[in-house]
């Protein structure tokens, strides 16, 4: 029964590098689609800052 927990362990610890190992660059692309978000979102927000501000 021991070795069974060992086994687990080592595979669980395993299993984990290598799936950092995978999403990191899925976490780099969720990034950059997330920054580019926001800064369309920021660039929309100070257009239509400057188009209230020349109608009055």
């Amino acid at each position: 029964m021991p070795i069974f927990v060992i086994l687990v362990v080592i595979s669980a610890g395993l299993l984990w590098l290598l799936l950092s190992f995978a999403f990191i660059p899925f976490g780099r692309f969720v990034s950059r689609l997330w920054k580019d978000a926001r800064d369309a979102m920021s660039e929309e927000d100070k257009d239509e800052f400057q188009e209230t501000e020349e109608k009055e």
